[in-house]
């Protein structure tokens, strides 16, 4: 109370300052305090808001009267306010690998937060390839996209590359000719695994078995491929 000693006529005047709430909201699993914490607050107070995320949990933005990720953030009371809080789950990519390669997530991090998409890009050693995806990714295109609405496990299957082979189908072996003549040979190609694109022959004289001379070298980009 104001107590005044009356030495004379007085004028006195009483103002009084509406008293204003603030309601927090959380969606997520988190909290909010505030301090100062109170039921109401007088008109023009400023409120100090601090959101902590449960385990697995991160804040995520403001909303309402409040809007940005500042944290902790003020707030006026010059009104009735009525704040929300976000909070977004974390989670985690678990990799499996299956044959010889790797498997590299961009960003690599250790948590992702509710919603983020993942670059997922699967990586075959040498003499080995990429054959397709298991576990939350399907099919074979690589690099994939992960979107993170939940803990997520992805498995790369690698294969060993099979080595193409190459036979002389025509003149058969030990095929005999008068000379001088002219000779077409014929060679079938098989790749289980690819195409095959080039074929080069070659021919070593009895003589010097071990030095092979280039007879010629022929290129094909559409299988079948039967050189001759």
């Amino acid at each position: 109370p104001l107590t005044v000693t009356m030495d004379g006529n007085k004028n006195i005047t009483a103002a009084f300052a509406p008293l204003r709430t603030l309601a927090v909201n959380v969606t997520g699993q988190g909290s909010v305090s505030r301090s100062p914490d109170a039921t109401s607050y007088v008109h023009g107070a400023v409120v100090q808001l601090t959101a902590s995320p449960d385990t697995g949990w991160v804040f995520g933005e403001w909303t309402g009267a409040m809007s940005g990720t500042q944290n902790p953030a003020s707030i006026t009371m010059d009104a009735d306010k009525n704040v929300g809080a976000t909070f977004k789950q974390l989670f985690t990519v678990t990799r499996t690998i299956v044959g010889q390669g790797t498997i590299t997530l961009n960003p690599d991090k250790v948590y992702y937060v509710d919603g983020e998409t993942v670059t997922v890009t699967a990586i075959a050693l040498t003499g080995h390839r990429f054959t397709g995806w298991s576990g939350d990714l399907s099919g074979s295109e690589n690099p994939a996209v992960l979107t993170m609405d939940a803990d997520k496990n992805v498995g790369a299957t690698f294969v060993a590359n099979v080595a193409p082979t190459v036979a002389i189908t025509s003149p058969t072996n030990n095929a005999q000719f008068i000379g001088p003549t002219n000779i077409t040979i014929v060679a079938a190609t098989d790749d289980t695994d690819g195409a095959v694109g080039r074929v080069e022959f070659y021919y070593a004289l009895n003589s010097q078995p071990s030095t092979l001379n280039l007879i010629g070298t022929v290129t094909n980009t559409e299988p079948p491929f039967n050189p001759q």
